[in-house]
């Protein structure tokens, strides 16, 4: 009968000390996550300043490139014919090897001299964008491509050419292929709205809004952290990336055992 009695006492002992380890287990597991999810959110962050980083880094190296063009300095210094090729064709002839989608040149007036994703743009005025990146690094800006208004992450850098300043301005358009190369590692994803517009999943996608670190994809529960991006030129301010990552797997305290 003592024997009966202490393994009761023993069962009762071990259900009240575990009982309460068992509602805590899932927590831990969700906690552990949101920790993984803030780390992976600093990532992100940190890929996007270098990223700023290198694309000025290739800005300089074009400045150089073009100080250094004998054909560049005749045309527009001695000849003052800013319609030549020598001159229009000289940023669409390093972009793709500079890795970038978007590159404009221009003068100390900020009129575009040579374009490279827009050659129709060579004598347009620059001075929106060259306002949004002045004293930075590197900025989200909203420019002209072809027509229509983008979201771009872009540098500027000043060079000069027989002592007169020139300037170029350069970057990288926000599209699915770019927040795929942000993303630090397989079973992370990464999401951009703009107001409404959502970009980073299919068009027919159905994603809620985001609380408490979680957001709903087509009724699929994710993690979530957002960064919030400042956007020069454009109308909407409540732009931001949002980091995504899948729950962790229900845990059950039967399950560690």
């Amino acid at each position: 009968m003592k024997v009966v009695t202490h393994l009761l006492a023993a069962v009762i002992a071990a259900v009240l000390v575990l009982l309460p380890l068992a509602r805590k287990v899932p927590l831990l597991g969700r906690d552990f996550a949101l920790v993984e999810l803030l780390h992976t959110r600093r990532a992100v962050e940190k890929e996007i300043r270098d990223l700023r980083a290198s694309i000025a880094d290739r800005l300089d190296g074009l400045g150089a490139a073009v100080s250094g063009d004998r054909d560049f300095s005749m045309k527009v210094l001695v000849e003052r014919d800013l319609s030549a090729p020598e001159v229009t064709d000289m940023a669409s002839r390093y972009m793709p090897a500079m890795g970038l989608s978007v590159l404009d040149i221009t003068d100390n007036a900020f009129l575009v001299i040579s374009s490279g994703h827009f050659p129709a743009r060579a004598g347009a005025a620059a001075l929106r964008k060259a306002d949004a990146l002045a004293g930075s690094d590197g900025m989200f800006v909203v420019d002209d491509v072809k027509g229509k208004e983008v979201l771009t992450l872009q540098a500027a850098v000043e060079f000069s050419c027989a002592e007169i300043p020139f300037h170029c301005f350069g970057g990288v358009i926000v599209d699915s292929a770019f927040l795929a190369r942000l993303a630090p590692r397989d079973g992370v994803r990464l999401l951009l709205r703009r107001g409404d517009t959502i970009m980073g999943v299919d068009s027919a996608a159905t994603i809620s809004r985001r609380e408490d670190n979680s957001i709903a994809v087509n009724d699929t529960t994710y993690l979530a952290a957002a960064i919030p991006v400042r956007v020069h030129g454009g109308e909407d301010d409540t732009t931001e990336l949002i980091v995504i990552m899948e729950e962790p797997p229900k845990t059950s305290l039967p399950a560690l055992f």
